[in-house]
């Protein structure tokens, strides 16, 4: 409606200058529209000479304050232009705006022509008219069905540009409190083209409806905006990750749950553990509860994990105190063996049972040196004495006591791991039945100043079977 007022203006102010024009006839079409402030409108000016002679015209606009029109020019830009008789010609007149002058108001200047010999001067009215530099662009938008941080979001932002001149290098930008995006972009004039936008939303932002505001700036102007909502959705992920170290007989699991969603997540996670592992693992945290079935435990945590964080549950298992205990065991078993088998040892043997008896004594020196004057104690029960042959060493000695009977043997050397093996047959004083126990066998000696003493192994004979 507008661009009809304002062609009707020009026509009306050009009828009224024609009626007083003789020598041309003038006539102009806008060739422009939708001009911001500092853009260039222009006008295309027929010029009919009516008379039979020719004239070389010059052209001019008429003055109007700086914060209307900066500068004019003129096409063809040679000047003067030749009108012959009777002949019709076109100039195109471009006016350049102010940045400062007023949109959407109509100002008029005047087209001056004029000959070379003065014999033409002509004024032909002009209508300048802009609009707000936000009314420049028409946008639009077009969004995906729900925006979430949970994935790339596409937008199209469709614009057209209603001005006449070539746009390069806008600067298109989204802002809302859930985004910012910003790019460059070349506008066609009177042309509508649509600028995809892909944005990956911080992880944190929460669900809600954010306003949205588009803007295209231009010569740090802003020549067109839209306003819009959008509500970002809930988002839920999660993603699991469980990782294994292991050395020594110890394992450590950790089992990690990420939140990558923008609301808070409750959760829950368990294991099951056999009595012997339960035993030597340890937890951290400590699970929520412990249920125990069918002999197998069963650990369960219960937790929440806010938006964009973690939570890691740690379980290790570890034999080595076991390990440990076994191997001190195995140090203690050994020492004592050590202990045992350290000095001289008495091994006593029962080498024949029934009517001859007979008994090994087996000494060893395993005390690493060599041993002098050790005396050997063999005692046998009341019930029993020794035959009056021997198969090795006879006694030094018989010792006859109340209820035993004692025989000694001193042995005047013994090298570091000699053997001596020392027996003797038994004759019963009665008749004997079942079991008869022979106290151990003793070795007395003298090393590092003391005495020392060891002792065999008990026996039991079987005088006679029935």
């Amino acid at each position: 409606m507008k661009k009809r007022l304002l062609i009707l203006l020009v026509l009306v102010l050009t009828l009224a200058t024609s009626v007083y024009a003789q020598e041309l006839d003038i006539s102009s079409i806008l060739l422009t529209d939708n001009v911001q402030p500092g853009g260039k409108i222009s006008y295309l000016v027929t010029l009919k000479n009516t008379k039979a002679t020719a004239y070389d015209l010059t052209f001019s606009i008429d003055a109007l304050p700086s914060e209307i029109i900066t500068s004019s020019t003129f096409e063809p830009s040679k000047i003067p232009v030749r009108i012959s008789s009777k002949e019709t010609k076109t100039i195109t007149v471009n006016m350049f705006t102010s940045e400062r002058i007023p949109p959407n108001n109509n100002y008029l200047v005047n087209l001056l022509i004029k000959s070379v010999d003065n014999k033409i001067n002509q004024k032909h009215p002009l209508i300048i008219r802009t609009i707000p530099f936000k009314d420049l662009l028409g946008i639009s938008l077009t969004k995906d069905k729900e925006i979430s941080p949970g994935k790339e979001n596409y937008f199209i932002v469709a614009i057209k540009n209603r001005g006449n001149e070539f746009l390069e290098n806008a600067e298109l930008t989204l802002k809302s409190d859930a985004l910012a995006h910003s790019q460059l972009i070349n506008l066609q004039p009177l042309k509508t083209r649509d600028f995809p936008v892909k944005i990956t939303l911080d992880p944190l932002i929460e669900p809600s409806v954010y306003s949205l505001d588009i803007e295209v700036s231009y010569l740090n102007k802003i020549i067109g905006s839209f306003k819009t909502d959008m509500e970002v959705v809930k988002y839920s992920a999660s993603k699991d990750k469980t990782t294994k170290e292991s050395s020594f007989l110890q394992t450590r699991t950790i089992f990690t749950r990420t939140n990558n969603g923008n609301i808070e997540i409750t959760s829950g996670y368990s294991i099951t553990l056999k009595p012997f592992q339960k035993t030597f693992t340890s937890f951290s945290p400590v699970p929520t509860r412990t249920i125990k079935e069918a002999g197998i435990y069963k650990y369960e945590w219960d937790f929440s994990i806010k938006p964009q964080n973690q939570y890691n549950i740690i379980t290790e298992t570890d034999y080595k105190p076991l390990f440990y205990l076994f191997l001190l065991l195995l140090i203690i078993i050994y020492l004592v063996i050590r202990w045992l088998n350290h000095g001289i040892i008495i091994t006593k043997k029962v080498i024949k049972s029934g009517d001859n008896m007979q008994v090994a004594l087996l000494i060893k020196n395993n005390l690493g040196i060599p041993v002098k004057n050790v005396e050997l104690r063999d005692i046998l029960p009341k019930a029993i004495h020794p035959a009056k042959d021997y198969s090795t060493i006879k006694p030094n000695k018989i010792e006859r006591y109340q209820h035993s009977i004692h025989m000694v043997w001193d042995i005047l050397h013994l090298d570091k791991k000699e053997e001596r093996i020392i027996s003797y047959k038994l004759e019963p004083k009665m008749h004997l039945l079942g079991k008869l126990a022979l106290p151990p066998a003793r070795c007395k000696y003298m090393h590092k100043g003391k005495e020392v003493k060891h002792y065999s192994n008990p026996v039991s004979l079987y005088p006679k079977r029935e």
